[in-house]
């Protein structure tokens, strides 16, 4: 794959205030920015990363995990296209293309594949005025070798960086490019089809879709405020973002969660350490969830006078055996201690699926 923006990593300082004046003013994307602005004036800012980056590159990593019950879809696992010389050309040609038909525009992104591996190349092109922020205000095009075509116009977009910028399975690939919101984005998908251009139904389903490696796994970022619960008025805050498992089988699918007990779990090696380092703190465990790319998710909650505290574990299982999931990558993290699990947790509560109605779920605990 061929693309040519700038990379960009990092994180960006952002409160809940400013999304809940964009949802009650109704405030549209195109717009948004202007409630970034807001936002960096306001107290008690919080970090998020950027749109597009994964929020956890471990719980990417984690997804890996080889699976019998879905196979591995996608065997291609090289970090580079093996046919990149052609598609440096091809893209040279797209590009002519489309500065001939639009008069020379300018483009902010511009990103070539063979999508429908039907052995022709197309492309997506982006042309816009950047923020401060990063994001886009303009136009999406979709150009082959004969015509150009608008996609989306008048958007605020914020182009993914690398690979992030496409899933490629070996059946087809997407082109992926999120659409910019104070708190985050939602990502829309597409695709090409006998030389034309469409929008998945999976696309604009979720926050910052990523493809791991070259593999069929994929992540999503559910974005909510569940974290915490006031119980005079029964109103929900503290804004989450969490972390759920697609891969492909022809089609998006979810790891969905099997509900299991306490008990199950403790027949797992380590666990028991960590259930009693979270019921040390207090916290009740509500929920656990195992799915069948080895990741477990706990939920556990606290309750004060006036409010609800939600929380989760994240574990890896692995021979028979749990670790947490160390989210933020910090290597001073033991998890020997119930303060440290806090690394591990995404905050609020995990659901059995994201998607009901792509979600597969596995038979039983391992």
């Amino acid at each position: 794959m061929k693309c040519d923006l700038t990379e960009r990593n990092g994180s960006m300082k952002f409160t809940d205030m400013a999304d809940s004046i964009m949802k009650t003013f109704e405030i549209k994307p195109v717009i948004r920015s202007a409630a970034a602005v807001l936002t960096a004036a306001c107290l008690g800012s919080m970090v998020l990363p950027v749109p597009g980056t994964s929020i956890c590159a471990s719980a990417s990593e984690a997804a890996r995990t080889s699976n019998s019950e879905t196979g591995n879809f996608n065997t291609d696992t090289s970090d580079t296209d093996p046919d990149s010389a052609a598609i440096a050309d091809a893209e040279h040609k797209l590009l002519k293309v489309f500065k001939e038909k639009t008069g020379g525009l300018t483009t902010s992104d511009f990103c070539t594949y063979d999508y429908d591996k039907d052995g022709k190349y197309e492309a997506f092109a982006l042309v816009g005025d950047e923020d401060d922020f990063g994001a886009f205000t303009g136009t999406l095009y979709f150009v082959t070798d004969q015509s150009v075509e608008t996609v989306l116009e008048d958007g605020v977009f914020w182009p993914y960086s690398g690979d992030m910028r496409m899933l490629r399975f070996n059946d087809c690939g997407f082109y992926l490019i999120g659409e910019y919101y104070t708190t985050g984005d939602v990502t829309y998908v597409f695709g090409v089809k006998n030389g034309k251009w469409y929008e998945h139904p999976f696309s604009r389903q979720g926050m910052s879709l990523r493809q791991v490696g070259r593999t069929s796994e994929m992540t999503i970022t559910l974005s909510e405020y569940d974290g915490m619960k006031d119980k005079q008025s029964g109103y929900y805050s503290a804004h989450t973002w969490k972390t759920y498992y697609m891969y492909w089988n022809g089609d998006f699918a979810e790891y969905g969660g099997l509900k299991i007990s306490e008990k199950d779990l403790l027949t797992l090696k380590n666990a028991r350490t960590y259930i009693d380092q979270i019921k040390s703190e207090g916290y009740t465990i509500d929920s656990i969830y195992y799915r069948a790319n080895g990741i477990i998710n706990v939920n556990y909650s606290i309750e004060s006078d006036a409010q609800i505290s939600y929380q989760n574990l994240t574990l890896v299982l692995k021979d028979k055996a749990v670790t947490p999931l160390n989210i933020y990558n910090d290597p001073n993290v033991t998890f020997k201690t119930a303060a440290d699990l806090s690394k591990a947790s995404y905050g609020g509560t995990y659901k059995a699926c994201m998607f009901v109605d792509r979600a597969i779920y596995p038979d039983k605990l391992p």
